[in-house]
């Protein structure tokens, strides 16, 4: 276990002598790219854009965080000049041998561009060589960031740190970082026994103010050890943060609708390098065109598949920025910069999807986060028709498992909030979902509520008594910050999550608006917060606050752990004399049904199979249309219409019609495979669990009556248990 979250950094003096780095351009109207060459001690300068003048150019202490601000080359983001040089003209080259002399490496510093007409431009420089990242964080007195980059087979380490004080009362202009290689179980346990002699010293790092943020990076030439732990010398104390890697994310949206197929796939190696969008699509038929990021993910399938993709359920483009669309001249032309659009209008970017059948494309995106608070991760893609009508959805998965915390209200406010985050990683982002609304029709609409994650749980004898508020105690505020002092609201933001409380949620996100009316977009809300973790939000509570930001507490819900609903089929019955199961689960909130499916002894027997709309209530005649119904349909499919087995998508068939859905079992004797369908609610009014599973003999045609060779029940279900699992069939 150690050595999974060990750093180990091999530093090869003079190997930094061969490498050529680059930063490439995409910014206010300029594209193209600066390389710098350590074997020829040059620069050479490749822009359009910028106008014909001579450019002033500056390489700075920190590296792009793209798609974080909507002013990325402000010295608070990418930190102070270490090295400038000019150009005469935007297409040129320049010796730079100083700059090599100076730096051991060129990975993670930004390249800072002033153009002819005033405007600045940067990007982030990053070697040929892949390099990795790790992360340690930490909270009051110092906040922040400190990440470690190292290339491959490259000599030294950075240090990167983004380190703001956030107790006014105790103030450092810098601190010496230091990192241990202890074997201890937690930072408690090093600082509970630290020797000071066994730490390595970094150097000195600067710190800022939540509202003026000072960017530090150090150039490390020798540091070969398994390094498991950063500290921070306070002078007369120390901080402690673990040191963990930021793994890269990739993410996918994965399409099955409308007889479309395939996925959007995302991918970005850290904050600080490019997003890569790998589209594949099939099926089109010229029928589509735009397609976006959309807000919210989708919900679970409650309706058939055209509303999915409605307002209410996945709201409109993702726009951090609040780019104006609606001004004369968006979208900008085909080719411009991608700052100037929506950060999720994808293919006004990259291209539309018109009078295509197949699609298949791979883009690099300079606008398009997967890391921090504008992330993409947990939102949703919509595919529009040509006249902007939504057609087909899916919603942007997580990068590995997660763990959800539910907050379910059910008093004076009504509705859900989900917290969701990487599983066994407190310092990945953390997506907050909520639908809240009044629970009463006749409720007038409120705004700007306060709300909080706070220390308890409801500990009053029901959760609607009076006062039952009241016993959750205050904020969920592990480092003390002071929320008392004056300037808390000034420096706690969503600019400065580290100067909040941890339980803030309105101070680091915004405020709540609540009205009446249900399961409207106005009743949404999604955010990326980067400062919890959802293992310590568990067992604790949710307050909602008055109106107009004031005190009183006018609804809370207990803080569970969320457990994916599951389900397997149960013993056979009928006439038939086959074994094995179907498995249902989900992996994440709004994500698709996988069914894990392993069948033997069909003897090639069994045709079609599906999910009926009853359990089994009797063992007479089991399989019998009496007993257990036909498939389960609520949205009333015309099953005679829907595509031949296996070749159209999930929405067109009955949800229960898992062999329409994938193919059926016709010539099999045993079968083993895994689906994915976004069509098959295991939660829910139209919920499959608690139904029952009929495999058809080969002798008729799917969903029409033919004789049943064998029934399996699926498990009831109970609320907030992950499967309970009833006796078995006799």
């Amino acid at each position: 276990m150690f050595l999974q979250r060990a750093l180990t950094l091999f530093i090869l003096w003079g190997s930094a002598s061969c490498m050529r780095y680059q930063a490439d351009f995409n910014m206010m109207g300029v594209t193209g790219w600066i390389l710098f060459d350590s074997t020829e001690h040059k620069s050479t300068v490749n822009l359009t854009g910028t106008g014909i003048c001579r450019l002033n150019i500056s390489l700075t202490t920190f590296p792009v965080m793209y798609g974080h601000f909507a002013s990325p080359c402000q010295k608070s983001h990418i930190g102070d000049s270490v090295f400038t040089f000019s150009v005469d003209q935007p297409q040129a080259a320049v010796n730079v041998s100083t700059l090599f002399e100076q730096h051991l490496s060129l990975d993670a510093l930004s390249v800072l561009v002033n153009t002819c007409n005033g405007a600045r431009i940067c990007a982030g420089l990053t070697a040929e060589s892949q390099a990795r990242t790790w992360q340690a964080r930490f909270f009051t007195p110092v906040a922040g960031n400190v990440y470690i980059r190292q290339i491959t087979g490259v000599a030294g380490a950075r240090v990167l740190s983004d380190l703001r004080n956030v107790n006014q009362t105790r103030t450092f202009p810098n601190v010496t970082i230091l990192v241990s290689q202890s074997s201890a179980t937690s930072c408690n346990a090093l600082l509970g026994s630290l020797d000071p002699k066994s730490l390595t010293k970094l150097g000195v790092i600067s710190v800022g103010s939540p509202l003026e943020p000072v960017k530090s990076r150090l150039e490390i030439p020798n540091l070969n050890s398994n390094v498991r732990f950063a500290i921070l010398d306070l002078t007369s104390s120390y901080m402690c943060a673990e040191i963990r890697s930021l793994a890269m994310k990739a993410v996918s949206a994965v399409v099955n609708m409308q007889g479309i197929k395939g996925s959007f796939i995302f991918h970005q190696p850290s904050p600080f390098e490019l997003t890569t969008i790998v589209v594949n699509l099939t099926n089109l038929n010229r029928r589509v065109g735009p397609y976006h990021v959309h807000q919210f993910p989708l919900p679970q399938m409650t309706s058939p598949s055209a509303g999915s993709c409605s307002n209410n359920n996945v709201a409109g483009h993702w726009n951090p920025f609040n780019v104006n669309t609606q001004a004369p001249a968006y979208p900008p032309p085909k080719g411009s910069t991608h700052d100037l659009f929506e950060v999720g209008d994808l293919s006004s970017r990259h291209g539309s999807l018109e009078n295509t059948n197949d699609f298949q494309a791979t883009f690099t995106d300079w606008n398009l986060p997967l890391f921090g608070r504008n992330s993409i991760v947990g939102r949703s893609v919509v595919i529009h028709m040509p006249n902007s009508t939504r057609f087909a959805c899916a919603s942007i998965g997580y990068p590995g498992e997660v763990t959800v915390a539910k907050a379910a209200f059910r008093g004076l406010v009504v509705g859900t909030v989900l917290f969701t985050q990487l599983s066994g990683d407190p310092y990945s982002d953390v997506s907050v979902f909520m639908d809240l609304s009044y629970g009463q029709l006749s409720a007038p609409s409120t705004v700007k509520h306060n709300w909080h994650v706070h220390n308890y749980p409801i500990s009053t004898e029901t959760d609607s008594d009076k006062g039952s508020c009241l016993s959750t105690g205050g904020h969920w505020n592990p480092y003390n910050i002071d929320n008392t002092d004056s300037l808390y609201a000034v420096n706690c933001g969503p600019d400065s999550p580290f100067a909040c409380e941890v339980g803030d949620i309105s101070g680091k996100h915004k405020t709540l608006d609540l009205q009446s009316e249900m399961g409207t977009v106005a009743t949404k809300n999604f955010f990326t917060d980067t400062t919890s973790w959802v293992s310590g939000v568990i067992g604790r509570s949710l307050v909602i606050h008055s109106p107009n930001q004031t005190g009183p507490r006018i609804a809370c819900a207990n803080l569970t752990l969320y457990r994916f609903p599951s389900a397997r089929s149960n013993s056979w019955l009928g006439p038939g004399t086959s074994e094995g199961q179907v498995r249902f689960s989900q992996d994440s909130p709004q994500g698709p049904t996988i069914l894990n499916i392993s069948f033997t002894g069909l003897n090639t027997r069994a045709g079609g199979y599906h999910v009926h709309i009853l359990p089994i209530k009797s063992t007479q005649e089991p399989c019998s249309d009496a007993n257990i119904m036909g498939h389960f349909n609520p949205f009333s499919v015309n099953a005679a219409s829907s595509p031949a087995p296996g070749n159209g998508t999930v929405d067109q068939y009955e949800i229960g019609d898992i062999s329409g859905k994938f193919g059926d079992l016709t010539g099999q004797n045993n079968f083993q495979n895994h689906y994915m369908d976004s069509n098959m609610p295991l939660s829910g009014p139209n919920s499959i669990i608690g139904r029952s599973l009929v495999i058809h003999y080969t002798n008729g045609t799917s969903g029409v009556s033919v004789p049943r060779t064998e029934t399996k029940e699926e498990n009831p279900m109970t609320k907030e248990e992950p499967e309970v699992r009833r006796s078995r069939q006799s």
